[in-house]
């Protein structure tokens, strides 16, 4: 039984439009949050999560040009956000439906955001 596939892993697909299977590779295929720890600012991308040292203030810039459905998770891993607060820059987009930056400041937070559209923006998956 196969209980994880590696980034690089190949994937069989049957595209049943052209009668044929295409190798697809895990990134390609969609699913699961890739995971990072940042100490500094840094620009976010899709489908990544983010274990941020709060050892200093951190801003997460939100990723430029999004899509309906484009995921970004952010976790204060030290549990120093309310010392050393983190800001999530939006990036010219709405962050739930209002055009502010969004400041967390509570130790421990974590927090899922999800791009809808350009009325609502980046709304919160969970926090």
């Amino acid at each position: 039984a196969i209980t994880e596939a590696a980034d690089a892993d190949l994937i069989l697909v049957y595209d049943n439009s052209a009668s044929a299977y295409k190798k697809i590779t895990k990134a390609n295929f969609g699913g699961g949050i890739k995971w990072e720890t940042k100490t500094a600012n840094f620009t976010a991308a899709k489908g990544t999560g983010y274990l941020i040292d709060c050892g200093s203030a951190v801003t997460a810039t939100l990723p430029a040009s999004p899509s309906i459905g484009w995921e970004v998770r952010i976790i204060d891993a030290t549990g120093e956000a309310a010392t050393n607060n983190i800001t999530v820059a939006r990036n010219s987009e709405k962050i739930q439906g209002v055009a502010t930056d969004m400041t967390i400041q509570s130790n421990r937070a974590a927090i899922g955001l999800v791009y809808f559209d350009t009325n609502e923006g980046w709304v919160l998956r969970e926090n």
